[in-house]
């Protein structure tokens, strides 16, 4: 077993374990485990060069714990991990690809309005064949607005990775989110998202997309299923005819664990409601 598969189900035990507390603590403290797997679709595209795919499982595991230090101001943790199985072509280990993390967000929140915090995350990537690795840091502010059965959630901030790796680097973002509660059960997000950096002193960006569907089974059972579709459009400008590219797309299957609430829209707005960009977004089409 490598290190980093090692570290993503260390990542789960630590998610149980912080969700257990969170049962155990006042009825205000609330948090959810996530565990699911997802189908990866990688294309490097190098112009005038070459281009290969590279298609692969994934397992994921997380746990987000929100701590209320009086009626408006919140601290939470986040834990995250994935790794991926085995490759198409056989030629990749398992665990090539991947990353884990943890993250702190702290937040002033009206239930009835919204609310608006700051967060940061560290933790480490890793690209194909675990060859391209680095540790990497994000921070920024984060907003959210309740109206009704929709929330709108603005993200922006920084991130960057090890100056001699081939992740990105000195990079600013942007991501917004839409949610829409169709009924207490049942939540829909989509979200976009832009980011503009560099990677060994060359320009880099790349879109990012979502759009998920999620599932609250019911209160006596706090469980919810999630289908989530990410997508990135990732590119490096190392020359004015040479600006290679990573179009990744993944499709998401798994289950949240909710400790607290009685729906998921209530979960969301008096719990762990915020989150952790994914630490996906730092992969690049390295040269």
């Amino acid at each position: 077993m490598n290190l980093k598969s090692l570290a993503l189900i260390s990542t789960s035990i630590v998610a149980l374990g912080i969700s257990s507390m969170a049962a155990q603590a006042a009825s205000t403290t609330m948090g959810v485990v996530y565990l699911g797997f997802a189908e990866w679709w990688d294309n490097y595209d190098y112009p005038g060069s070459s281009s290969w795919d590279y298609n692969h499982p994934s397992v994921y595991g997380s746990g987000r714990v929100n701590i209320p230090y009086d009626t408006s101001t919140n601290v939470q943790v986040d834990v995250f991990g994935d790794a991926s199985l085995h490759s198409s072509s056989g030629s990749l280990p398992a665990g090539a690809l991947g990353n884990m993390g943890i993250g702190v967000h702290l937040n002033s929140r009206d239930q009835s309005q919204g609310l608006i915090g700051v967060f940061g995350a560290t933790g480490r990537v890793w690209d194909v064949n675990g060859y391209n690795n680095s540790p990497v840091f994000i921070a920024g502010l984060e907003g959210q607005y309740f109206c009704g059965h929709w929330t709108g959630y603005v993200q922006a901030g920084y991130m960057d990775s090890d100056s001699n790796s081939n992740f990105m680097q000195n990079a600013g973002f942007v991501r917004v989110l839409v949610s829409y509660y169709a009924n207490p059960r049942l939540k829909l997000t989509g979200g976009l998202g832009y980011i503009d950096g560099e990677t060994d002193g060359y320009n880099a960006n790349a879109w990012t997309y979502q759009a998920d569907a999620q599932y609250w089974f019911g209160k006596s059972v706090p469980v919810a299923f999630t289908l989530k579709y990410e997508g990135r459009e990732s590119q490096v400008h190392y020359s004015s005819s040479y600006n290679p590219q990573l179009n990744s797309n993944q499709v998401m299957a798994g289950f949240s664990l909710y400790f607290g609430g009685g729906s998921v829209e209530e979960a969301d707005k008096t719990g762990a409601g915020t989150e952790t960009p994914n630490f996906d977004w730092f992969r690049i089409p390295w040269d």
